[in-house]
């Protein structure tokens, strides 16, 4: 790499970095705001939905979709390859995620989290199954969309991790739908693993000029034992991942 070009990318991820770190500070501050005022959710989304746009335009994230979007709200279960994930997967419905209950008091994030509705699970309780299970049901009558990663923690691919099987048999008590989603990038570099820092990955990724990531949604999957739905995706996701790394890496 030549001086010039080390050099812009340097130059690149420290504004893409102070945009997108001032974008999310507006972001919050906004959502806490509007719960404090009892705003209902699909408004907040609509905040966080401006903020998405802005943080890809910013950061040149170009995203292509393929396959029949959700044409109902349903717990969204992508393969996990990065902490970007969260910005690439498009969808008509409000959405809200799913963490750990400590988040809920983390200063500022905590707040945010809270104002997006997010599905809090506390591990640590052994009536979780039941009370995520309730949760999942008040967002789905309100009209949201629940993002789930059931790898449990990202992975570089091209295959998958193992499934996390609670979610699954959770969601099969219900009988909540699933809407499964394929997420591939260009450059598998994307993929944060291993013992790699949050900063310096991200610093080596959003210098770069442009991103591009592929995103395929499949048929919604529906039924009521959580083994037979763990299997369908991953067997679901294994293929068509494949499949999309192939394509990239002959273009």
């Amino acid at each position: 790499m030549n001086p010039f070009t080390f050099l812009l990318r340097h130059v690149r991820a420290f504004l893409r970095t102070t945009i997108v770190l001032v974008l999310t500070f507006i972001l919050v501050l906004l959502a806490g705001l509007l719960q404090i005022f009892q705003v209902p959710h699909p408004v907040i989304f609509g905040l966080f939905r401006v903020w998405r746009r802005l943080v890809l335009w910013t950061i040149n994230l170009q995203i292509t979709v393929e396959g029949p979007t959700p044409q109902r709200p349903g717990i969204v279960m992508p393969n996990h390859r990065s902490y970007a994930d969260v910005l690439v997967i498009p969808t008509r419905f409000p959405i809200v995620f799913v963490s750990m209950a400590a988040v809920k008091k983390w200063p500022s994030i905590g707040w945010g989290a809270q104002a997006l509705d997010t599905v809090f699970v506390d591990r640590s309780d052994p009536d979780s199954r039941r009370k995520t299970r309730e949760q999942l049901d008040d967002r789905l009558q309100k009209g949201e969309s629940v993002i789930i990663f059931p790898e449990g923690g990202t992975h570089r691919g091209p295959d998958i991790r193992e499934l996390k099987p609670g979610m699954f048999h959770t969601v099969a008590q219900g009988n909540i739908p699933i809407h499964p989603v394929a997420i591939e990038f260009r450059d598998p570099g994307m993929a944060w693993v291993g013992k790699q820092s949050f900063f310096g990955h991200y610093w080596k990724n959003f210098g770069k000029a442009r991103i591009e990531v592929a995103v395929r949604f499949g048929e919604e999957l529906t039924g009521t034992e959580g083994e037979k739905l763990r299997n369908q995706m991953a067997s679901w996701l294994t293929s068509q991942l494949a499949e999309m790394r192939q394509r990239w890496d002959q273009h």
